[in-house]
């Protein structure tokens, strides 16, 4: 009974991760629906994706986290984080439009919806790994580990809508210097953020139980992603 259970579950999962998966691609084939402008914002996105992940993972050089985790976490920040903060976003600039005016709604939904929507979304994923994998995620370098990757998966699939729009607004020239903005000098921006929540959860993971520091602190380490990417 409890492996037809687990089977279950897994066929769920894999249903919605599937769908998940789908609904991501279909949004960034509608907004990019230019083959080649589509191409080159993949390329250019998932590279340096790729070296950063690559940069993260080569912190902990005691412990390599196991790959399951690690991809997770970075297909959540791609695909599930990407998904969620979509939704959120545009109920968020709804609402701020029907109470204060679709003047307001633009940029409060930049300055203030995106890294309150963004940060949350994002953090869901160490929330689930804490869960579900407590014996691999039991330091403050784990989190901050587990953190950057679901920020360098949401960065790349995030670059791919920016840089895509871009390509066909502008053309070649503006794409580029978009590229170099945004996956390379400020390819790390999403990692550090959610690298923060991260760390204060697996600070507050290695007490074991005490003080009350330990629940305090991950709110302190959430606000603290929140107002990084507010600030930029």
């Amino acid at each position: 009974m409890a492996t037809l259970r687990m089977g279950l579950i897994g066929c769920i999962v894999g249903l919605l991760v599937l769908a998940a998966t789908a609904a991501v691609i279909l949004v960034i084939v509608v907004t990019v629906p230019d083959p080649l402008g589509l191409l080159l914002s993949v390329i250019a996105s998932s590279i340096p994706a790729a070296f950063y992940a690559g940069v993260i993972l080569r912190l902990d050089r005691y412990e390599s986290e196991p790959m399951r985790v690690v991809m997770a976490c970075f297909a959540w920040g791609a695909i599930g984080a990407i998904l969620l903060s979509i939704v959120a976003s545009i109920i968020f600039e709804g609402v701020v439009a029907d109470y204060l005016g679709p003047e307001f709604a633009p940029g409060l939904t930049v300055v203030l919806g995106a890294p309150l929507i963004e940060e949350t979304c994002k953090g869901v994923a160490l929330l689930v790994v804490l869960l579900i994998a407590r014996d691999e995620f039991d330091t403050t370098l784990d989190g901050l580990v587990y953190g950057a990757l679901v920020g360098a998966g949401f960065a790349m699939t995030e670059n791919i809508l920016y840089f895509g729009q871009t390509y066909l607004e502008g053309g070649l020239g503006p794409f580029g210097t978009l590229v170099v903005a945004r996956a390379i000098l400020g390819g790390l921006a999403h990692p550090a953020y959610t690298a923060v929540t991260g760390a204060a959860l697996g600070w507050a993971r290695s007490q074991y139980g005490r003080g009350w520091q330990r629940f305090v602190v991950p709110v302190l380490g959430w606000l603290g992603a929140v107002a990084l990417h507010m600030a930029w």
